[in-house]
């Protein structure tokens, strides 16, 4: 079973988009940053607007992972990145 999360990813420049990318490229980069917890990320997924420099993305975690254990993960320099658990609330 697995615990259904949404990464709220945020470049902090356009340098750190080109860099990062989105899509396929974000979601490479993404399970990099937290391999050691077995994230899943879907590499298709929608930017809310492009200019914004962010992109709401669909990750499964296994259970067992807390979202307080993905947030101590070191983000890597241009990005910010919050955890949302819906299933929280």
């Amino acid at each position: 079973m697995t615990k259904e999360l949404v990464f709220d990813v945020r470049y902090v420049n356009e340098l750190a988009h080109t860099h990062y990318g989105d899509g396929q490229k974000l979601a490479k980069k993404l399970m990099g940053i937290y391999d050691q917890y077995n994230v899943e990320v879907a590499d298709s997924f929608d930017s809310p607007v492009s200019e914004t420099l962010m992109s709401l993305v669909p990750v499964s975690a296994p259970d067992g992972t807390t979202v307080d254990d993905l947030r101590m993960v070191k983000v890597p320099p241009g990005l910010m990145i919050d955890i949302l658990d819906f299933d929280m609330y």
